[in-house]
């Protein structure tokens, strides 16, 4: 999709925020706004603008009004679900009447789909597959090939205790002020001034006692170098949380620049240790725009083919990528090399001197 084109949809996605229907306003106001795993609402994604949208469980959640069920209107519904289901997303459709006539029914099913995908069981088989107005399985849970798996109100798919679940002596568990990074607290969290993260609080649907997880923001600056494309090159990052940096880099005796870019960002997202809120940083239109605007993501559905019928580069390296930041709740920004970003300007001096090592 161009950019000329996503332009058009951004402006119409905060038209679309100040007019929710009375049933959007009622999922986000009085439960999806305050859910411990962050949801965007109207979020443009490719060509369309999504409902609700949660980037660290891959879940659409999609409104439907009555005009959805008229047989034109249904077979444009499935070409939308199919294409965000390129973005390796599971998309959820759920009738406006079903909000207003059982609402913890929606809130509940919407929260076992959340659990499953971050538990790590496979969303086709776990997630999304009962009704949230009978609670029962659909066909495709009862079939042979894909045993009926029961999402309890009081545990993953597994039987296991979410992340959010575990009791407060598990550390695993707090955000709390630690470095993303390395793992080390920080000064407020070695203080004693740190209230910790607040459990206690529990589901609007399910009344389980769960934590509130205050997701970090971490700046992420990548930059790739090389010299003869293909030959020798070098890869900087820097990762930039609460005012603490942490710079890595690399490089390989003969590579390309697209692969060191690449490199970078894998290397970046590695380097944290827990699911972040990142802001990834590159100069690359190659990297921001295959990952903003979703091509990866078709390029893997179809086995690695672009829509040029070319086979896409790279992808032992896009692999890899995809996965990590499905680990994660991403935001990209494209920023001009060689111009005035402190960061970007320092790893691309980093990739520089990676890449001279090896000339």
């Amino acid at each position: 999709m161009d950019r000329k084109k996503n332009g058009q949809l951004v402006p119409l996605a905060r038209q679309l925020r100040k007019n929710m229907t009375k049933e959007e306003r009622h999922l986000w106001y009085d439960f999806l706004r305050d859910y411990p795993i962050r949801f965007y609402r109207q979020k443009v994604l490719g060509k369309y603008i999504a409902d609700f949208y949660c980037a660290q469980a891959g879940l659409v959640v999609e409104l439907d009004g009555s005009q959805h069920f008229e047989d034109k209107k249904m077979e444009q519904d499935e070409k939308r679900t199919e294409y965000l289901k390129g973005y390796d997303l599971t998309v959820l459709r759920i009738p406006n009447n079903e909000v207003i006539r059982n609402f913890v029914g929606v809130c509940t099913y919407i929260d076992e789909t959340v659990k499953c995908h971050l538990s790590g069981n496979n969303p086709s088989v776990a997630c999304g597959d009962s009704s949230p107005s009978t609670r029962e399985p659909t066909e495709r849970q009862k079939s042979d090939d894909n045993p009926s798996v029961a999402c309890g109100d009081s545990s993953s798919c597994t039987g296991e205790p979410t992340e959010r679940q575990k009791s407060d002596d598990n550390p695993s568990v707090a955000c709390g002020d630690s470095s993303p990074c390395t793992g080390e607290p920080t000064e407020r969290q070695k203080s004693g001034n740190n209230p910790s993260v607040a459990c206690g609080d529990s589901s609007p649907c399910t009344e389980e006692p769960i934590r509130k997880m205050d997701m970090k923001t971490v700046h992420v600056y990548t930059d790739g170098a090389c010299s003869g494309n293909p030959g020798p090159g070098g890869w900087g990052a820097i990762l930039v949380y609460n005012g603490a940096e942490k710079a890595l880099s690399g490089g390989e005796a003969q590579t390309t620049n697209n692969r060191m870019e690449l490199t970078a960002v894998i290397m970046a997202l590695l380097a944290l240790r827990e699911s972040c809120r990142v802001e990834l940083y590159s100069d690359s239109k190659y990297v921001i725009d295959a990952l903003e605007k979703g091509w990866a993501w078709g390029w893997r559905k179809k086995g690695w083919i672009k829509s040029d019928k070319k086979p896409a580069l790279n992808p032992d390296l896009w692999e890899k990528l995809l996965d990590l930041t499905r680990q994660h709740e991403m935001h990209y920004h494209w920023v001009k090399g060689h111009a005035e970003n402190e960061y970007n300007n320092r790893c691309d001096a980093m990739a520089v001197a990676e890449r001279e090592k090896l000339a």
